[in-house]
């Protein structure tokens, strides 16, 4: 399962590499710029665990905003990993 935040997602995927398909996601009716993949046939309740493993954010180096501090990406990554882990 792969999911991108609608926080963090735009309406239309800009490819940046992390995954060789784009295609593969598909748009959450419910919820505007929110992408999902289920792999077929993958079941995932027969799975008696599951392991997130921390977040990691990686900035674009050409990226004219440089305000977020370590602290906040600390924060938001450990929030969004929360919110992930409840919602499981």
């Amino acid at each position: 399962v792969f999911f991108l935040s609608p926080a963090m997602a735009q309406t239309e995927i800009v490819p940046s590499g992390f995954l060789d398909d784009y295609g593969i996601l598909i748009p959450n009716a419910e919820v505007k710029g929110d992408y999902n993949y289920r792999k077929e046939g993958v079941t995932i309740s027969k799975y008696p665990n599951v392991m997130i493993e921390p977040l990691e954010i990686w900035l674009d180096p050409e990226s004219t905003y440089k305000g977020v501090s370590p602290d906040m990406l600390k924060e938001m990554t450990e929030e969004f990993r929360n919110i992930m882990i409840k919602n499981l």
